[in-house]
């Protein structure tokens, strides 16, 4: 009697397992995906400081011509 609970307990704890597994590799997935997208915005957030500091050198030059 005490095999047969026993078998039916870890049944259960096998299944829930199964499913924390599950719900896991789905929390690496958004994760992932969010440092992806983390790396991207830094990617673009670069290209946009070096385009300013172009900008500012060209207003740089475009001033000193004026004057």
């Amino acid at each position: 009697m005490k095999s047969i609970q026993f078998k039916n307990e870890m049944f259960k704890m096998k299944g829930k397992v199964k499913i924390l597994e599950g719900e896991l590799d789905q929390s690496i997935n958004s994760y992932n995906n969010v440092l992806a997208g983390n790396k991207n915005l830094k990617c673009e957030i670069d290209e946009l400081r070096k385009a300013k500091l172009n900008q500012k050198e060209v207003m740089k030059k475009i001033n000193s011509k004026i004057e």
